[in-house]
């Protein structure tokens, strides 16, 4: 786990292991980055109709 110093050592653990990881880590990584776009794409509409209420008040 700290930098693969034997892998023949143990060559039925490594095998396991990455293909359970990586597929979780990708669904993660894809669901993840589909709500930050979302959420940063919201964030800047609130923030412009805020701006714009702010701007409405002060005029």
């Amino acid at each position: 786990m700290h930098k693969k110093p034997s892998p023949s050592h143990t060559p039925h653990l490594p095998a396991p292991v990455p293909p359970k990881p990586e597929v979780p880590r990708a669904r993660l990584g894809a669901l993840r980055r589909r709500p930050w776009s979302r959420a940063m794409k919201i964030g800047g509409v609130i923030v412009g109709v805020f701006l714009v209420l702010l701007i409405a008040v002060n005029l």
